[in-house]
């Protein structure tokens, strides 16, 4: 048994992906249009943008998670903005996608 305190990011992540599977309207491309077009086209788009958010935007950090070389990640970052039309510089966009991404398998994307 734990307390809300010991639970509570948890907790704010989990109603945040119900408030996210609700909001259908919300454009698809941040998060389920990106994990779609890695299984069609056997790319890494999703888990390179995980990493790279993960990491605080640090590249080295997302290539050495990876295990690529670091402009590996800077190449795919830019053709992940041109594919799907986002803005990594904008850190609200950053933020939505991040908990788009991060709550993907919660949400059944």
């Amino acid at each position: 048994m734990a307390t809300i305190d010991e639970v509570w990011a948890s907790a704010t992540l989990s109603a945040l992906a119900q408030i996210l599977a609700a909001h259908e309207a919300l454009p698809r491309r941040l998060g389920p249009a990106v994990r779609a077009h890695d299984v069609e086209h056997g790319t890494a788009y999703a888990s390179t943008l995980l990493a790279y958010l993960d990491a605080n935007r640090d590249i080295a950090a997302a290539s050495k998670q990876l295990a690529v070389h670091p402009n590996t990640i800077r190449y795919r970052l830019s053709r992940a903005e041109t594919i799907f039309g986002f803005d990594l510089a904008n850190p609200d966009e950053r933020l939505v996608l991040w908990l788009r991404l991060r709550l993907g398998d919660q949400l059944g994307w």
